[in-house]
């Protein structure tokens, strides 16, 4: 996790943005959210984990979230994650979401309790487009009852647990 300075960020024709990482500093998701992004359509990032230097939060996403300086967004990609309830929980409140067509939160940890958010809140995101839920870890029995409330929700492969009969799984 090596932290990339960003700001000041001046790109009033920037279209897509993508950032892979495999431990994001908070730095980044903070100098978007505070950027001023006029044209900027799509955006994905990809935090990882802690073990390789992730050190954001939902405070870092504030900005990004609150959709000040990214009028026409239309795809966000909070991918690789490792958050669950929380971080549906702030998706769900925020003021981009009902903005976007796509959402793609795959590649994270979501499971028993980001499925129980996202059906809880499935009123929000009824809207979009896609909601992606690829490379997660949702069971049959998940993946069956986000389907059932929102027929947008792609929700391709998904990964295994690595310990599916302990009580709190390595994932």
């Amino acid at each position: 996790g090596t932290p990339i300075k960003l700001a000041p960020i001046d790109a009033p024709h920037l279209e897509t943005l993508i950032i892979f990482s495999g431990g994001l500093d908070e730095a980044a998701p903070k100098e978007l959210g505070a950027a001023k992004l006029p044209e900027l359509t799509h955006l994905e990032l990809m935090f990882g984990s802690d073990n390789y230097g992730c050190n954001c939060t939902m405070d870092s996403l504030k900005g990004i979230l609150s959709g000040k300086g990214l009028p026409k967004l239309k795809t966000l990609g909070l991918k690789n994650s490792e958050w669950e309830g929380e971080l549906i929980e702030a998706i769900a409140k925020s003021a981009i979401l009902p903005k976007l067509e796509v959402l793609d939160l795959s590649m994270g940890v979501l499971w028993k309790e980001g499925s129980a958010a996202i059906i809880k809140h499935a009123e929000k995101f009824e809207h979009l487009k896609q909601l992606i839920l690829d490379d997660n870890y949702f069971d049959d029995e998940q993946l069956d009852a986000i389907q059932k409330v929102l027929k947008n929700a792609q929700l391709g492969e998904q990964k295994e647990l690595d310990e599916p009969d302990a009580e709190e799984p390595y994932r």
